[in-house]
């Protein structure tokens, strides 16, 4: 089954720590979202990279809506994240940061937004371990997701067959087993977990979505019959 990892988008650090209270006792993967304020259309920052943490049990990505995210290098050293997530309308030296996060021995991923040149962005996708799909509102949780990047899911498929491919924006329990028939490894789910009142009945909605469709009949083989 697909890897259901909550996203953390938090404006300040007593946010953050809510929300990493909510799922830290449960979930082994997390996504941290950081937005400076410098890529647009985003215009508000969040959390800074040095108010952040995480249990040492907790495989870790940091998706970093940054402006120009080699800058933040140091840091990153710091934390030591599992994979580190990057757009390449960024400004900067993209393969250069590449390599330093590859030194570091940290993933490298990168996110495709529906306005991503992919001619452009395909030379660092060669490099990369993740493709993220961006298909909600940028910086911002809460919104519908676009399935019409849903063909996005299927270029990165037919391109990278080994890559692992994460969705970020809009997972719900109506398209969490469309998407991951689709081809998508890694659901980030933001306020359907961190907006619920009860994050572990959202999360296990979630597992129960996807693994009824799994168990549903082939409508090709019931023709068949």
């Amino acid at each position: 089954m697909a890897t259901i990892c909550p996203a953390l988008l938090a404006a300040n650090q007593s946010e953050f720590i809510r929300q990493l209270n909510l799922v830290s006792g449960w979930a082994s993967r997390i996504q941290i979202d950081l937005v400076d304020g410098q890529l647009p259309p985003a215009n508000q920052s969040t959390v800074g990279l040095d108010q952040i943490g995480w249990p040492d049990k907790i495989q870790t990505d940091l998706h970093l809506m940054y402006g120009r995210p080699e800058v933040y290098l140091e840091q990153i050293e710091q934390l030591r994240p599992g994979l580190v997530i990057f757009h390449p309308e960024a400004d900067g030296d993209h393969q250069l940061f590449i390599e330093r996060l590859r030194a570091l021995s940290i993933g490298v991923g990168l996110a495709l937004r529906p306005s991503t040149r992919l001619l452009a962005a395909k030379q660092l996708l060669d490099l990369a371990d993740h493709g993220l799909v961006f298909a909600g509102q940028f910086g911002q949780q809460g919104g519908e997701a676009d399935l019409n990047q849903l063909a996005m899911v299927a270029w990165l498929r037919q391109q990278y067959p080994s890559l692992e491919i994460g969705w970020d924006g809009g997972v719900n329990p109506s398209n969490a087993a469309r998407l991951v028939r689709a081809g998508v490894n890694v659901l980030y789910v933001g306020s359907y977990l961190t907006r619920a009142d009860d994050v572990l009945v959202a999360y296990d909605q979630l597992v129960a979505s996807i693994n009824e469709d799994e168990a549903s009949p082939d409508p090709a083989i019931e023709d068949l019959a």
